[in-house]
């Protein structure tokens, strides 16, 4: 039991580890993107970042077959995700090229078509069950990104606006994120007192080439779902806070109502994903999750003298002070609580105020996005 615990942990602690360097990646590309752009006279420069990220992502999906192919599938994970990532990097290098007023969501739209294309071309390749499980999540929420910032330029919306419905998508995904992966296909449902009675499995067509239901059949299946589930849920925490984060700079904080909802989107936010984690049994999860607990308030306090002006100069530390005395109130009252009525009662508590974040932030990110004076200004 120890080693199986020790193992999984080290497992877990290496997809941290992998968040952290694909995260790294991508902050590099985009340096790099910007520098080389911004120095280059030529307006063809950014061809070469473009061309050299489109070939490693191409030299990084050759070397996942290998890997697949020797059954280390850890690093063919690997393999995927810096693919993706130069292929990020590829798209915002092309998007430069391209002369446009809103250069973030045309960057994000060139990003995710390349991202798109990568994994459609590994899903051609790749059968095993753990790394097509990845490329299936990479490419589902990408084709989501590519629509959404498409639309976004074809009816000329305000970035805000996408940055907000990135922030809704993301945290309802979250929630709803095991409905998503586990899915029951039909043909368990049209023989499914016969499945029950006689173990058939759905590994062919019912009744005529099904089969005694084995434990390899189900540990394909759970490697795959895992694996989707493990990505979905990485994917949605990081596009929740790069969509808070834009939704941040963009807003509009001289309107009310956007002040309002950027205001109750932060909280949610905070009471998100500082609560969400005690549903959790996977610590990498829990370890994602507190991570951007802590990056949200951050974010809030580069902005909270905009946000609330008429507090001054002292809300960023005033806010400090409030964070550390909760922090210190919450883990008190976790560690204090062990069993019995009170710890029933906090964590009904804690499950009710997960909850209600998860339905007020829709709404606050889409009223922060600037959706109402958007609805105002249309001619009915």
């Amino acid at each position: 039991m120890q080693g199986e615990y020790s193992e999984s942990t080290q497992r877990d602690l290496d997809r941290v580890a992998l968040i952290v360097a694909v995260l790294f990646a991508v902050v590099a590309a985009c340096i790099t993107t910007r520098s080389v752009t911004s120095a280059g006279s030529s307006p063809w420069v950014p061809v070469v970042p473009a061309v050299v990220g489109m070939l490693m992502s191409l030299i990084c999906n050759r070397r996942c077959r290998y890997h697949i192919v020797w059954h280390n599938r850890e690093m063919a994970v690997w393999l995927i995700s810096v693919g993706a990532c130069f292929s990020i990097c590829a798209g915002v290098s092309v998007s430069v090229l391209l002369k446009s007023d809103n250069p973030i969501v045309t960057a994000m739209f060139c990003a995710s078509s390349m991202v798109v294309l990568d994994m459609a071309l590994m899903t051609l390749r790749v059968h095993e069950p753990m790394v097509r499980g990845v490329v299936n999540a990479m490419m589902f929420v990408a084709m989501l990104m590519t629509m959404a910032s498409a639309a976004t330029m074809l009816f000329d919306l305000p970035e805000q606006l996408l940055a907000g419905l990135m922030v809704a998508a993301a945290i309802c995904s979250i929630q709803i994120m095991p409905n998503i992966v586990v899915h029951v296909p039909d043909r368990y449902l049209v023989e499914w007192r016969t499945y029950m009675t006689r173990r058939w499995t759905v590994r062919g067509e019912i009744p005529e080439k099904a089969r005694v239901l084995n434990r390899e059949d189900i540990h394909r299946d759970m490697d795959g779902f895992i694996a989707q589930y493990a990505t979905g849920v990485t994917l949605c925490v990081a596009l929740s806070l790069s969509g808070y984060a834009v939704l941040a700079e963009r807003v509009d904080y001289h309107s009310l109502y956007d002040r309002i909802g950027f205001l109750i989107v932060s909280a949610g936010l905070m009471l998100f994903f500082m609560l969400k984690p005690r549903q959790s049994v996977r610590p990498f999860e829990r370890y994602l999750m507190r991570i951007a607990a802590i990056i949200i308030p951050l974010l809030w306090i580069r902005h909270a003298s905009e946000a609330v002006p008429e507090v001054g100069a002292m809300l960023p530390l005033i806010c400090m002070i409030v964070f550390a005395a909760l922090g210190v109130l919450l883990g008190f009252s976790m560690i204090a609580q062990h069993n019995g009525f009170h710890s029933l009662v906090l964590s009904r508590i804690g499950d009710a105020l997960c909850f209600s974040s998860t339905m007020v932030i829709p709404v606050a990110s889409f009223l922060a996005g600037g959706a109402l004076e958007l609805l105002r200004s249309m001619s009915w």
